[in-house]
C-alpha cells in the first residue's frame, strides 16, 4: 500500500539519525513532515526566551533541510488530540510516524493521539532514537525495577549489547518518488513561528521573568541568582550569568551551581533549581535534568553527601586568574588574581583600584561557605540517618510494598518547620 504520510517531529529536530522519518518514507506516495506547537509548552512548563529562540532557530533550519529535499515543514498550533483528526481528513493520511519519547506528558499524549489515529484507520509507527537505549528495555531487564546505580545500569547494558548505529539522512533519490507538497495551497498559519508569534516582546528581551504563582524559593532563586546572579560569590555568579545569557554552561559548572543551591550552602529544595534550569537551558531535558538534580543534592542515585564542591577552590583548579569570572562579570575584571574568587578579602584600596566596593557595587556573599558547609553535612547526616532507621522499621519495606521516594533535604525542611 502506497501511504499518505505524517512524519510528527518534537524532540529530534532533524533529517539524519531519524529512524522514524525513513519509517515514514517506506512504502510512501505523499509526505507531510509536522511539527505542533503544543499549548501544554505554554501552559505547563517554564521556557524562557533563549530557549524559545533556540526553538525556532532549529525549527526553521530543518525546515531549510527539508527543502533541499523539495519538502517544508508544516508548523501547525493547538492540541495534539484536536490537531490531529483535522489533518489526517484533510490530507486523507494512512499513516503516522514519531520518536518515542518517555516523558509522562508526553506518553499520555502519544496514547491518545495512537487512539485517534486508529478511529482513523491511520497506521501508526514509532521508533526509539531519543535516548540511545530503549528505557522500557532497560526496567524489563531489571525485573521490572528502574536500575538505582550507575554500575547496576551498566551491568544492564552489557546483557542488551551495543546500541544501532545513527543512520544517514535521507537523500533527494530516496525522496523524489514520494510527493511533498510546499506551502502555497495550505493555511496561513502553517509556517515558522516569531518571538512575536509566541507572544514575546523582543525589545524587553532578557528582561522577562519567571512565570507567576510559583512557589517563595522560585521567587528567591530568580531575585538572587537566576536574574541578577548576586550572590556575592563570584565563580556561582559568572555560572548563572552565562546560563541566562547563553542558555548552557560546562557540565562541572552545573555540578558547582547544583551543589551550593542544595546540600552545600542554600539548603533549598533540589525541585526549584530543576525549575530554574528547565526555564533557561537550551539544551534542557526533562528526565535528565531532574535526574541530575536529584544526583547533586544527594537526595537519590549518589549519596556521598560528604563530598561538597567549594564556590571558590572548585573554580581555581581550573582556573586561577579568574578569566572566566572575568568575562562573564566585568565588574570585577580588575581584581587581581587573588582576590578575583573572594573579593570581600581585599583590602579597600584594592576595590577601590579596581573600581568596585563589595558591599556597594557588588554583594557580600550570601552565605560563609566554610561554615555553612559544615553545618549541612551533619543535617545531611542526621537525614540519612533518620531515613535508615524509618526504612528498618517500616511495614510497607517488609511487605516488599514500594514506598514513595523522598527528597532528604524536603525531610530537613519539614523538621525544620516544625521546630
Amino acid at each position: 500500500m502506497a501511504h499518505t504520510c505524517i512524519h510528527w517531529f518534537r524532540k529530534g529536530l532533524r533529517l539524519h539519525d531519524n529512524p522514524a522519518l525513513m519509517a515514514a518514507l517506506r512504502d510512501c506516495k505523499e509526505l507531510y513532515p509536522v511539527f505542533i506547537l503544543d499549548p501544554y509548552i505554554y501552559n505547563n512548563t517554564l521556557v524562557g526566551i533563549n530557549r524559545w529562540r533556540f526553538l525556532i532557530g532549529c525549527l526553521k533550519d530543518l525546515d531549510c533541510s527539508l527543502r533541499k529535499l523539495n519538502s517544508r515543514l508544516f508548523v501547525v498550533r493547538g492540541k495534539p488530540e484536536e490537531v490531529f483528526p483535522k489533518l489526517f481528513e484533510k490530507w486523507k493520511v494512512t499513516k503516522l510516524t514519531y520518536e518515542y519519547d518517555t516523558e509522562p506528558y508526553s506518553l499520555s499524549r502519544d496514547k491518545t493521539v495512537t487512539t485517534l489515529a486508529k478511529e482513523h484507520g491511520v497506521e501508526v509507527v514509532y521508533k526509539i532514537s531519543h535516548t540511545i537505549h530503549d528505557m522500557d528495555r532497560i526496567i524489563e531487564e531489571n525485573n521490572g525495577k528502574a536500575p538505582l546505580t550507575y554500575n547496576r545500569f551498566r551491568t544492564i547494558l552489557k546483557t542488551i549489547g551495543n546500541p544501532k548505529k545513527p543512520i544517514p539522512a535521507p537523500t533527494i533519490e530516496e525522496t523524489k518518488d514520494v510527493k511533498t507538497p510546499c506551502s502555497e495551497n495550505h493555511d496561513k498559519n502553517d509556517g515558522i513561528p516569531t518571538l512575536e508569534d509566541l507572544g514575546h516582546d523582543t525589545t524587553t528581551l532578557g528582561e522577562e521573568k519567571f512565570p507567576g504563582g510559583e512557589q517563595e524559593a522560585l521567587r528567591r532563586l530568580d531575585e538572587n541568582i537566576a536574574r541578577k546572579a548576586r550572590t556575592g560569590l563570584p565563580f556561582i555568579d559568572a555560572i548563572m550569568t552565562q546560563l541566562r545569557q547563553e542558555g548552557w554552561i560546562h557540565h562541572l559548572a552545573r555540578h558547582a551551581v547544583a551543589c551550593f543551591l542544595t546540600r552545600g550552602d542554600l539548603w533549598i529544595n533540589w525541585e526549584e533549581g530543576q525549575k530554574v534550569f528547565e526555564y533557561l537551558l537550551l539544551d534542557g531535558d526533562w528526565a535528565l535534568n531532574a535526574g541530575n538534580w536529584q544526583w547533586l543534592s544527594a537526595s537519590a542515585f549518589f549519596h556521598q553527601y560528604f563530598r561538597v564542591y567549594s564556590p571558590v577552590a572548585f573554580g581555581k583548579k581550573t582556573d586561577k586568574n579568574g578569566d572566566y569570572i572575568k568575562k562573564y562579570l566585568p565588574l570585577l575584571k580588575k581584581f587581581p588574581a587573588q582576590y578575583i574568587y573572594e573579593p570581600w578579602k581585599a583590602p579597600r584600596s584594592v576595590q577601590q583600584a579596581a573600581g568596585c566596593i563589595v558591599g556597594k557595587d557588588y554583594p557580600q556573599p550570601i552565605v560563609q561557605h566554610e561554615v555553612i558547609s559544615k553545618k549541612n553535612i551533619q543535617r545531611m547526616k542526621l537525614a540519612y540517618a533518620k531515613r535508615s532507621a524509618d526504612s528498618a522499621e517500616s511495614p510497607s519495606k517488609k511487605q516488599g510494598v514500594k514506598r514513595k521516594a523522598k527528597s532528604v533535604i524536603d525531610m530537613l525542611q519539614k523538621k525544620d518547620k516544625k521546630e
